[in-house]
């Protein structure tokens, strides 16, 4: 009896050790991948219509006015002056490459937040292709959603190639002169991994291609009120 139960204690016991082993390899597999969406904001036949917020641009205490709420955790608006002001939503929980089809509307990129960067996601067809319009030395103005605002400087863009343009897992070549080529994930990293900055995402088209590749305008932190 006492080898039996030895037997089977023992037995039990690398099953258990099997289980955890399989169950901790899923989950770093899951995390990672998890984190290797560059979504697509491309989607579309550019036929969509697109108009300012209002008749005229707005100033930004209105602007703030219209956009802030009660949910402190979350970005409610971008505004730059004499060039945009959208209101800003969330993605549905657990899609992570949702991108909203509203012209009045950007994203927050949900992934992005995790790592404590500001990801904003448009359709470059619709509010996205004011991104372009972005230099070095402009000011973004972030409102949060309990009136609080955050000041980040433009400080450079990046253009990939997406390899498969309609996956989000795709790789892609950045066009920089280097022709370096990126997995998903390691764009995903570069991108956004930078706590404290702000990153507008919208796609390159080509060639009737509307997402046939990736463009970035990273923002720095200035000070927050």
């Amino acid at each position: 009896m006492v080898f039996r139960f030895t037997y089977w204690y023992h037995f039990l016991l690398v099953l258990v050790s099997i289980l955890i082993i399989i169950s901790i390899f899923c989950g770093i597999t899951s995390v990672s991948r998890s984190h290797s969406y560059i979504p697509k904001t491309g989607d579309g036949n550019g036929t969509g219509v697109f108009l300012l917020n209002d008749a005229y641009f707005p100033f930004l205490h209105e602007f703030i006015e219209r956009v802030i709420n009660e949910d402190s955790r979350h970005i409610a608006g971008v505004y730059v002056a004499d060039q945009f002001a959208f209101r800003v939503i969330e993605q549905p929980s657990g899609n992570s490459d949702y991108v909203s089809l509203d012209p009045y509307l950007l994203t927050e990129y949900s992934l992005a937040e995790r790592f404590g960067t500001h990801g904003i996601l448009a359709h470059n067809y619709l509010a996205g292709k004011h991104f372009f319009d972005l230099e070095p030395g402009m000011q973004i103005i972030v409102v949060y959603a309990d009136g609080k605002l955050g000041t980040f400087e433009v400080v450079e863009a990046h253009r990939f190639q997406a390899l498969s343009p309609e996956n989000v897992h795709s790789d892609f070549v950045a066009l920089d002169g280097k022709t370096r080529t990126y997995s998903s994930t390691e764009l995903f990293y570069k991108m956004y991994n930078n706590p404290g900055d702000l990153v507008l995402q919208t796609c390159i088209e080509k060639d009737g291609e509307w997402s046939w590749g990736r463009y970035f305008v990273i923002a720095e932190k200035m000070n927050e009120g």
